[in-house]
């Protein structure tokens, strides 16, 4: 296995900075795995179980919890697809 799983890009101002990601389950298991803290920009898993983590987390959780609260006409919609 490789480490860090993948490199994305993140929009900062004008440009664009390569971001090395990490995907967990949990983030604890960063920990668990004996990942350096210092290779990775951040951790993207389903449940943030690692408050004093040093890495930026993502928790697809609470991302996926707060869709159905977004307003219809703010999602975007293709025609024709349901």
């Amino acid at each position: 296995p490789t480490y860090p799983d993948a490199i994305g890009r993140r929009r900062i101002g004008d440009g664009w900075r390569h971001v090395r990601i990490e995907f967990e389950l949990k983030s604890r298991t960063f920990h668990d795995h004996g990942h350096n803290a210092e290779h990775c920009d951040l951790i993207v898993c389903w449940e943030d179980n690692w408050p004093e983590c040093p890495v930026e987390v993502l928790e697809l959780k609470g991302v996926i919890a707060t869709l159905g609260k977004i307003p219809t006409p703010l999602l975007r919609r293709t025609p024709g697809v349901i």
